[in-house]
């Protein structure tokens, strides 16, 4: 902006200096009234950002991957390459450039800019779940979510025709199809393997992840070994997922040899066990303490989905793989699902407070304690789990509503 002349403004306008000075007196914006007058006329270019004009970079990603038929390493290439062309003659991404460099971050342009980029992640993101539909329901690799794919391909797009304005020649014409194609192949899970995007170069890891973990001496490892391991697990069930952490991966964060890992805990679902049962302790002499000092029913089991929701948030990275177990029963894995079950029974806990309250007519009578305790618990830790913004009090609340009232306000109108 300091190579802008405010005389050469004016000149151009037909107006002289002091009328310019009149329409942005000195003082208007920080860096005085040129600032407010670059901000107004970038957003003159940009009047919003809900139809961005000549946006090839939406039509660049919608065609890819609305032709995404047959052998992909075909079409992402032709299509790539001939959105490049497009991408090099229009105008969006180079007036984005512009405002990012002259706008202030929080101003009318910027936030135009931020509107744009919306609409065009939103229209990739719906063209490359209609595609990946059609080759037969593609997921990705951990932590890419397809928000994050569709940022990383058109930033990609983006950042290669500003290189190639300035260096042509070290931008060919492939190099977008050849990079989407690479971007593609590492987060694609195309075997449903359920792994983490680090494993892409799993050969380059030191020790490899099938060895003893780490070559160290006892007198090396962590005080306190089984934390150490459970801290270790929940970490790696963060980042890798489930099922793509192995027992390796575990011991080589925690700093233990593997055959230690393993006499500690034999299986992953045991450092699940080992890590939760605390809370089930915890919650449960918070409700015999309830209980002994004579609190309602009603009282017990509000404070009970406070507290759980409360802990399950807190150790989120555990109880995430504990749910995914829990809802393989049947199919994959039966036996560690039974294992939870019996020993992480979170709805176990109030079958006795609900059996008082059915004793006292408070609670209903016609539905068994045990249904109603397994209905109340699941419906605290799916909130917990699918509605990641709310707090524990928020989770509480919306499901104190309805269990414990009900949703039928008037039982005359059916």
């Amino acid at each position: 902006m300091s190579g802008l002349r405010i005389e050469q403004v004016a000149a151009a306008a037909g107006v002289s200096t002091q009328t310019f000075h009149n329409a942005y007196p000195r003082g208007s914006r920080a860096a005085g009234g040129k600032a407010q007058f670059v901000e107004e006329l970038l957003h003159s270019i940009v009047p919003g950002g809900s139809s961005p004009p000549d946006n090839a970079m939406t039509d660049l990603f919608e065609q890819t991957f609305a032709g995404a038929d047959g052998d992909p390493r075909v079409w992402i290439r032709d299509l790539a390459g001939q959105a490049n062309a497009h991408l090099r003659r229009e105008t969006s991404t180079p007036l984005r450039l512009r405002i990012t460099a002259f706008a202030a971050p929080d101003g009318p342009p910027a936030r135009a800019v931020h509107d744009q980029y919306d609409v065009i992640t939103a229209a990739v993101v719906a063209a490359q779940s209609a595609a990946f539909t059609r080759l037969g329901g593609l997921s990705l690799r951990q932590p890419f979510t397809m928000e994050a794919v569709a940022v990383a391909l058109t930033a990609l797009a983006e950042g290669l025709v500003l290189r190639a304005q300035y260096d042509p020649a070290a931008v060919p014409q492939s190099l977008l199809g050849d990079s989407a194609m690479a971007l593609l192949s590492a987060v694609v899970d195309f075997d449903e393997r359920h792994d983490h995007i680090d494993d892409a170069l799993v050969s380059l890891m030191e020790p490899p992840p099938d060895d003893d973990g780490v070559d160290v001496s006892v007198d090396a490892w962590p005080d306190d070994p089984e934390q150490a391991v459970i801290d270790a697990a929940a970490m790696e069930f963060a980042q890798r997922g489930y099922f793509a952490t192995r027992q390796a991966h575990i011991a080589h964060r925690a700093g233990i040899d593997l055959l230690t890992l393993r006499r500690l805990f034999p299986t992953n679902v045991d450092v699940i066990v080992a890590g939760l049962s605390p809370i089930l302790d915890a919650v449960s002499k918070r409700i015999d303490a309830d209980r002994r000092i004579g609190r309602t029913p009603t009282v017990i089991v509000e404070r009970f989905g406070l507290r759980l929701s409360e802990l399950l948030i807190e150790h989120r990275r555990l109880v995430e793989p504990m749910a995914l177990v829990l809802s393989l029963h049947g199919a994959q894995s039966q036996v560690n699902a039974t294992r939870i079950r019996d020993e992480l029974f979170f709805p176990g806990l109030i079958v006795g407070v609900i059996e008082d309250g059915q004793t006292l007519g408070v609670f209903a009578a016609d539905v068994p304690p045990i249904d109603m305790a397994v209905m109340f618990t699941n419906n605290i830790m799916f909130r917990c789990l699918s509605k990641r913004d709310e707090t524990a009090e928020q989770v509480a609340a919306a499901v104190n509503r309805i269990f414990l009232r009900g949703i039928v306000v008037d039982p005359s109108v059916t």
